[in-house]
């Protein structure tokens, strides 16, 4: 049978994005196709009003649609405690718990520990102006507890250590979660306890 070039197009678009196969892009991509002309139409708007709207917090780097996202705005947050995590899922299922009350900051990306890649400058400037800004005395490495998650933990305190003029206390998340096991799976009973038992990193 003869290769359809656009729809090659689209699978290879969809099969781009994280954790997506070639088999389920192919089926994404039969699924649109098939939907009628006010679906299409509906879906590319509200991909592109997401894309215009949205941007990253000014200064925990989450995904807001204000120059500071709503927890950067509050001040009945206590600014002595950070919460560093790898996404903005991971920061909204920590924060579902209502058992932190300090200031995020999302990395949105976890470092590949098999790869020399590190995170983006603007990003870890980022992350030491939020710092330097509160002096936070608690610094909670929220990442997960997989081989990449423990690489990225590493990576991000070691640099902040070595930059920050005053003392911190690093901690890690406790293993409340299962090694090898990501945060967007826990269920809430046990990041709850995993937050709220954390341990001295």
């Amino acid at each position: 049978m003869k290769q359809l070039a656009s729809l090659d197009n689209l699978i290879d678009l969809f099969s781009s994005l994280p954790q997506i196969t070639k088999k389920q892009a192919k089926n994404i991509a039969l699924y649109l196709i098939n939907k009628d002309e006010a679906y299409i139409d509906k879906f590319f708007l509200a991909l592109k009003n997401s894309k215009n709207k949205l941007h990253f917090c000014s200064q925990c780097n989450c995904l807001t649609e204000k120059n500071k996202c709503d927890i950067c705005c509050d001040y009945t947050r206590d600014f002595s405690k950070l919460c560093i995590v790898t996404s903005n899922d991971d920061l909204e299922k920590i924060e579902s718990t209502e058992s932190f009350k300090g200031l995020y900051f999302v990395l949105n990306k976890e470092l590949d520990a098999k790869k020399n890649a590190g995170f983006e400058e603007d990003v870890l400037h980022k992350l030491l102006d939020l710092i330097s800004l509160y002096k936070p005395n608690e610094i909670i490495m929220a990442t997960n507890w997989t081989l990449n998650g423990e690489h990225t933990a590493s990576v991000v305190r070691k640099y902040i250590n070595d930059r920050i003029k005053y003392h911190a206390n690093f901690f890690r998340i406790a293993c409340g979660l299962p090694v090898n096991s990501s945060i967007d799976y826990a269920d809430q009973f046990t990041l709850k306890y995993a937050v709220e038992n954390k341990t001295k990193y």
